[in-house]
């Protein structure tokens, strides 16, 4: 499960860097959705850890 918090952490780096490169609009909506992916891809991983 540790490919899976290291794809939700690439997700994470990628939609900040749209974020913080391309303000405008299809990026900016882009980079909000790699982020929310690996925000959520992050947490799957931790709670299979858990078990």
């Amino acid at each position: 499960m540790y490919a899976v918090g290291i794809v939700g952490s690439v997700f994470l780096l990628l939609g900040i860097f749209l974020l913080t490169r391309h303000a405008d609009s299809p990026m900016l909506i882009a980079g909000l959705l790699c982020v929310l992916i690996g925000i959520v891809l992050a947490r799957i991983s931790r709670a299979n850890r858990r078990r």
